[in-house]
């Protein structure tokens, strides 16, 4: 099997009925990061990849972590609703790539916890809130609002 051993090597991919999907050069600017197709609509030239911005670096068998609401929307999902031991908060934000900041506050308004700061996302993000504040400390069940 072939490796690409230097920046600059040309990288072409095929899918299954051996149609050319991208055709770029490689650039290690992101070491660990798998490349995630934007939009499957769109030519698979270059200008349709970017690095993945999934916490793993790849998301293999899930949704595609750069693809976007061709809208803009932002779409905030926090199971379950109201919050009782633990939530998995989902953000997608409707754009290709931002930067993200998630924060809980109770339900007087004083910040609990800063689940995200600043963090590398793309349309998609999936985290999951343990029920503690910054302290560490167990927060009440009931309603929380979570700040994006």
């Amino acid at each position: 099997m072939a490796s690409l051993e230097r920046w600059g090597d040309s990288v072409t991919l095929f899918d299954g009925t051996g149609s050319e999907t991208y055709r770029g050069i490689y650039e290690s600017s992101r070491l660990g990061r798998s490349l995630e197709r934007i939009d499957l609509s769109a030519p698979g030239d270059g200008s349709n990849w970017l690095s993945s911005t999934a916490p793993f670096g790849a998301t293999p068998s899930g949704p595609n972590a750069v693809a976007f609401a061709p809208d803009g929307s932002l779409h905030l999902e926090a199971r379950p609703s109201p919050f009782s031991e633990s939530s998995q908060v989902t953000v997608e934000t409707g754009v290709r790539r931002a930067r993200l900041v998630v924060r809980v506050f109770d339900r007087v308004g004083r910040l609990r916890r800063v689940l995200v700061q600043g963090a590398e996302v793309g349309s998609r993000f999936v985290t999951t809130w343990d029920g503690r504040d910054d302290r560490g400390v167990r927060v009440k069940p009931g309603p929380h609002i979570l700040d994006v």
